[in-house]
């Protein structure tokens, strides 16, 4: 046959599986390529049972598409009962915990593949705590119910529960995982995820939102000793994000010759806030007889459930409630209405003085009243020598006359 007349195969599709993480039940192979005259691959059916006296099974020339529905079909009559209970009954975790093994765990830091086909370790740990936070909003979720609007509760349970960062890292791992679901035949339509923020009387919290002083110290007054409340007063003195605070050891917060610090560590590095011996002793204060410097000020679960607790304390207080980040956008504020030099700024708080003038900073009332008390100070400026003799021995004019057009 002449490369002309030779026919154009299409590559052989990938196996198709149906079953969960822990079993499957059984799986299709394309076993004979298109012709001319048919442009479908035939399939032929595997199923993983000893209970069958035929374990494999012809499924005929399929499109891709087709091939799932029509396993079902015959996993159904020669399986009926495992079908209804187990098959038909698969969970929106079970196909979670099937697509990190077939897309992440291939891929992951220690996998023999080349580098620039690995993931790092900070994605793989974004994908796994995406997985079980989706699965404790998604719950008996089935597979067979997954469509636009239960994806769309699944990212609403999301908002009500995570801040707006994680949020938006835990839907992109939900549209991987539909994407995947979809191409692999597991659901039959493809789903679409849109992360539109709720409205706020409705959970969501504004993070544009900077409280006052006055609202922090009422919130702050009326807590127990709690680590919500230290995490509110070192993000009050701090202006630290919310990963920097929950990171924190004792050891972190430490004095020596040059005064009391805070040591956090977070996207832009290392840098350490000053604080007050006040500021200080209030933090050491949380301390438990137990603890020691390397031990964390927070539980690893602590970071996911501050920002609810946050919103429901400012509530019950009558608060308009904040977030994390609005303690720093009004630490931001407290450092420039002082007129702290700019280099020092920014190793205090670890972002450029153009990011906190554009992002960062907001004005009240009293900023705006403060322009009517500016005073123009006028410093009178000294005169060299060198000046004056240069403008009497070079120009021939009077002491006199030197002083009217200096001073003219």
């Amino acid at each position: 046959m002449s490369k002309e007349t030779k026919i154009n195969h299409q590559p052989k599709p990938e196996p198709i599986k149906i079953g969960t993480s822990r079993r499957t039940y059984a799986t299709a192979y394309a076993n004979r390529p298109p012709t001319k005259r048919m442009d479908t691959w035939s399939w032929k059916m595997v199923i993983h049972s000893d209970d069958v006296e035929k374990n494999s099974v012809s499924l005929g020339r399929l499109a891709i598409r087709d091939v799932r529905k029509k396993m079902e079909q015959v996993y159904k009559e020669q399986q009926p009962q495992v079908y209804a209970n187990e098959v038909e009954k698969q969970s929106f975790v079970d196909l979670m915990e099937m697509w990190y093994l077939d897309v992440v765990v291939p891929r992951l830091p220690d996998a023999k593949i080349r580098d620039e086909f690995k993931l790092s370790k900070r994605t793989v740990l974004n994908y796994q705590q995406g997985i079980k936070n989706l699965g404790k909003v998604a719950k008996d979720l089935l597979v067979s119910e997954l469509n636009e609007k239960s994806a769309q509760d699944l990212v609403r349970g999301l908002q009500l529960k995570y801040a707006p960062r994680t949020v938006q890292l835990h839907a992109t791992t939900l549209r991987q995982i539909l994407l995947w679901a979809w191409k692999k035949q597991k659901i039959d339509v493809q789903i679409t995820v849109v992360t539109k923020r709720p409205k706020g009387e409705k959970g969501y919290v504004n993070n544009r939102h900077t409280p006052t002083d006055a609202d922090v110290k009422k919130l702050l007054a009326s807590m127990r000793m709690c680590s919500l409340k230290k995490m509110v007063y070192i993000g009050w003195k701090t202006g630290a994000r919310t990963g920097e605070i929950c990171d924190l050891t004792w050891g972190d917060v430490y004095k020596n010759a040059s005064g009391y610090w805070i040591r956090v560590s977070g996207k832009t590095g290392t840098r350490k806030c000053p604080i007050t011996e006040e500021v200080y002793s209030e933090i050491r204060g949380f301390m438990r007889d137990s603890d020691n410097d390397q031990d964390r000020l927070f539980t690893a679960s602590f970071r996911s459930n501050c920002s609810p607790q946050l919103r429901k304390s400012c509530e019950i207080r009558g608060i308009e409630p904040f977030t994390v980040y609005g303690l720093r956008r009004l630490r931001v504020d407290t450092l420039q209405r002082q007129g702290i030099e700019t280099a020092v700024y920014e190793r205090i708080m670890g972002h450029s003085i153009r990011m906190a003038q554009e992002i960062y900073r907001t004005t009240n009332d009293a900023d705006l009243q403060g322009i009517l008390n500016v005073k123009l100070k006028l410093e009178p400026q000294s005169v060299s020598k060198d000046v004056v003799s240069t403008l009497i021995e070079k120009l021939g004019l009077s002491l006199e006359e030197v002083l009217m057009r200096l001073l003219g």
